[in-house]
């Protein structure tokens, strides 16, 4: 997963020294963060939270043109694996195995190229896959050989997901005077005309963007719908795969912890070691399982929960090599995580035909929560 200034993609495992490292973390802080410390600092081994025996794993083969170094996204559906390289910023197509396939499209300014890669969303139906070019704001759909079916404009700002076979939702990140009321949400045709918008935020003053952290993943699509967490918000809404109906689903309990969402730069930097920043990198199984991630202090917090009920974890990731890290998505009741080629390498038992500067692994595993 990239990360740049306005994007902050958080990538921590856990390891059993978790309760030590976190009582180091307490003695440290200042005594006006005490409330957010009781919240977050807790000993959380994730490691006992994963279901080993469910782990499956899939190595992504390396060649010269497919060559990953910063994962920006990671989509698995039942017959491929797509990834979204950040350098170059280019999509790669895996059979599930792990074979290599093609790139899609390819970077340029062409009337079939994209220059910068927001993220991309995958129809299996209709074996078609969406990018959506910030840069350009152009959203483009390819089909599976890799040719260029259709473009239409967008005036939004953030990730985009496909509804149904002629809906996309696109989330408003920014102040847009292209769209009245300021909604989070889009809804719009294959044409770009928007159909329906929600959560209409119109006093919204997310202008002073240059230094404020936006949290990667944005949507996560499951057969139930499409799971968001608005910016600044502890809420989760579903969105209904024919895009027009939009609920809450559940609160995380921590709004008061987290940081003013009308802020500044330089007042974020100066309350990121007292406020919780924003949640982000929301996944959700088929079965309601669901994690998100925050950053607290320049530290990765990881939310692991359940939607049909109160079962909830959070703590501080740290790092071990032999589990996946935060998840990036899901696939059915999985989600979906990374071990990367070096680590892996340090167990050839699980790994065998693995090398140290090869593509990473990709991890299938669940989660048993309390």
């Amino acid at each position: 997963m990239a990360i740049n200034f306005n994007k902050v993609s958080i990538r921590f495992k856990v390891s059993s020294l978790i309760v030590f490292l976190v009582l180091i973390f307490c003695s440290c802080r200042q005594s006006e963060n005490k409330d957010v410390l009781k919240l977050v600092a807790k000993p959380l081994n994730v490691s006992q939270y994963i279901d080993t025996a469910s782990m499956l794993y899939t190595i992504l083969e390396y060649t010269p043109d497919c060559i990953i170094g910063r994962l920006q996204q990671l989509l698995v559906n039942d017959d491929y694996i797509f990834v979204v390289n950040y350098r170059p910023n280019v999509v790669y197509m895996f059979d599930r195995s792990g074979k290599f396939i093609r790139q899609i499209g390819k970077l340029g300014r062409g009337p079939q190229e994209y220059l910068s890669i927001q993220n991309i969303d995958v129809n299996q139906g209709q074996q078609e896959i969406t990018v959506y070019d910030s840069k350009l704001g152009r959203v483009m759909i390819y089909d599976y050989a890799g040719k260029l079916l259709r473009t239409f404009r967008n005036d939004a700002s953030g990730d985009i997901v496909q509804l149904s076979p002629s809906l996309y939702a696109i989330q408003n990140f920014f102040d847009n005077a292209k769209i009245p009321q300021n909604p989070k949400i889009v809804v719009v045709d294959s044409s770009g005309k928007i159909i329906k918008t929600f959560i209409h935020k119109p006093d919204d003053i997310n202008k002073d963007s240059g230094g404020v952290p936006v949290s990667d993943g944005f949507f996560s699509k499951n057969k139930s719908g499409v799971y968001y967490i608005p910016y600044g918000e502890d809420k989760i809404y579903r969105l209904s795969l024919e895009g027009f109906t939009n609920e809450e689903i559940l609160s995380l309990g921590i709004q008061a912890y987290m940081m003013p969402m009308h802020v500044t730069s330089e007042e974020y930097f100066k309350l990121q070691g007292q406020k919780l920043g924003p949640l982000g990198e929301l996944c959700v199984t088929d079965e309601g399982v669901f994690t998100a991630t925050l950053n607290f202090d320049n530290l990765g917090v990881l939310f692991i929960g359940s939607l049909k009920s109160s079962e909830k974890v959070m703590g501080i990731a740290m790092e071990s090599p032999d589990l996946p890290g935060t998840p990036v998505n899901t696939y059915h009741d999985y989600f979906v995580g990374l071990i990367s080629a070096a680590d892996a390498f340090q167990f050839k038992d699980k790994f065998p035909n693995i090398e140290e500067d090869a593509n990473p692994v990709v991890v299938f595993f669940k989660y048993k929560l309390p």
